[in-house]
């Protein structure tokens, strides 16, 4: 992994620029530390450090969906508060691994999957949020989050068609 040192005339703060690297060994990476390895595969692009530490957080959110499937899987008996903790799970995890895509369909520069990023986060959030909170206790209305983050899931994949549909155009061959 090399790392660039640059300088931003307008602002003067200095940042760096990950090269030369796969997106699979970034996730690696964040998650069980620096590899070492250059990526060789038509995934290699540019990451800034701002993108990896995105990469950092989408990684712990998947471990805690994990962790809050196997605690409804293994630490809770009752049907009901088992069945809120597995969706909510379930909706995290699908929707963690969609926040890896936008990252990567970002570096690829579909810029707007970074909106749908906003909305998969936030979905997560009060969706699941809402059903392990039920889940554990909390009061029934905590439930009216849930609809409002299934809302934030929905717009979040509206806005990724819509941006891939407007990139297809935008880089149509027009021969």
């Amino acid at each position: 992994m090399n790392r660039v040192g640059k300088r931003d005339v307008r602002t003067g703060k200095n940042y760096s620029i990950v090269t030369h690297v796969s997106v699979e060994a970034v996730i690696l990476a964040t998650v069980f530390g620096p590899l070492g390895h250059r990526g060789v595969n038509d995934l290699q692009r540019k990451l800034t450090l701002k993108n990896a530490y995105t990469l950092g957080w989408i990684a712990l959110s998947g471990f805690f969906a994990v962790v809050m499937g196997a605690f409804g899987a293994h630490g809770i008996s009752a049907p009901v508060p088992k069945a809120w903790i597995s969706l909510g799970s379930q909706q995290h995890m699908a929707h963690t691994l969609a926040l890896f895509a936008c990252v990567w369909l970002h570096t690829k520069g579909l810029k707007d999957a970074r909106l749908s990023m906003l909305f998969f986060a936030l979905g997560i959030s009060l969706f699941s949020g809402a059903l392990y909170a039920m889940a554990l206790g909390a009061p029934r209305g905590i439930a009216m989050a849930a609809p409002l983050g299934g809302l934030c899931f929905l717009i979040g994949w509206l806005n990724l068609a819509r941006a891939a549909f407007s990139a297809k155009e935008a880089h149509a061959d027009p021969h």
